[in-house]
C-alpha cells in the first residue's frame, strides 16, 4: 500500500486527541479534589469526608471532640452510605449512642434517628463514653480553659 500523508497526518490528530483527553480526564479525576487528609467534614469529596470520621473517632482532645461532633451528625444525612457508616461508627465509639441510628436504612427512617442527634446535641445531652458532657457550649468552656490556663 502507498504511503498516503492525508491518512498518516489524520491518524498523528487522533493520537493526540486521544492523549489529551486521557489527560484532561486524569487531572479532572484527581487535580479536583483536595488530598484527604486535608478533607473536612464539609468536603464535597466523600474521601475527605470519611477521613474526618475517621480521625474523630481516634481523637482524645475534648474540644477537637466537640468541633467534630456537629460534622459527624450532619454526615449522618449523607446521600453516601459509607460516610454515614463511618459517621455513625465514631459517634458511637465516642458516645456508645446511636439514638436508633441505621446507615442503611432508607432517608425515611434515617431522619427521625438524625433529628435525635441534633436535638441531644443542641439540648446538651450527649455525653462521651467516660461521662464527660460534650454539647455546643462545652467547645467554648473548654477553650475558654485553655486561654486561662495558658494566661497564668
Amino acid at each position: 500500500m502507498p504511503y498516503n500523508h492525508a491518512m498518516h497526518r489524520t491518524r498523528g490528530w487522533i493520537r493526540a486527541g486521544a492523549w489529551a483527553l486521557s489527560g484532561c480526564v486524569l487531572v479532572t479525576a484527581t487535580g479536583c479534589a483536595p488530598p484527604a487528609i486535608t478533607g473536612d467534614f464539609d468536603s464535597p469529596h466523600a474521601a475527605s469526608r470519611l477521613f474526618a470520621a475517621r480521625r474523630a473517632a481516634a481523637e482524645t482532645d475534648p474540644a477537637r471532640l466537640a468541633a467534630a461532633m456537629p460534622g459527624l451528625i450532619r454526615n449522618l444525612d449523607s446521600d453516601d452510605p459509607a460516610v454515614r457508616l463511618l459517621s455513625i461508627e465514631a459517634l458511637e465509639k465516642l458516645t456508645g449512642e446511636t439514638f436508633g441510628y441505621r446507615h442503611f436504612d432508607p432517608e425515611w427512617l434515617r431522619a427521625p434517628a438524625v433529628a435525635r442527634w441534633a436535638a441531644a446535641w443542641e439540648g446538651g445531652e450527649v455525653r462521651l463514653r467516660d461521662g464527660t458532657p460534650v454539647g455546643p457550649d462545652t467547645l467554648g468552656a473548654v477553650v475558654a480553659a485553655e486561654r486561662t490556663a495558658i494566661e497564668r
